[in-house]
């Protein structure tokens, strides 16, 4: 027996307060509280760069791109 089909990665925008930029939609999760994705993004390191974050985000800061 296969497994099932990993679902489709999307594109979206996560706006928080650093303001809005691009991201990776991997999944979307229901609970008590509604609607969390987990959403890959950038995030400022230091001074001279950026890191990509992974994190579970509520669904409001979170739009298709």
């Amino acid at each position: 027996m296969s497994a099932p089909p990993p679902p489709d990665v999307r594109h979206v925008f996560v706006t928080d307060e650093l303001g809005r930029r691009a991201g990776l939609l991997l999944r979307w999760e229901k609970r008590g509280d509604g609607w969390w994705g987990r959403v890959c993004y950038p995030a400022p390191y230091d001074a001279e760069g950026w890191a990509l974050v992974e994190d579970w985000l509520p669904a409001n800061v979170i739009e298709r791109a």
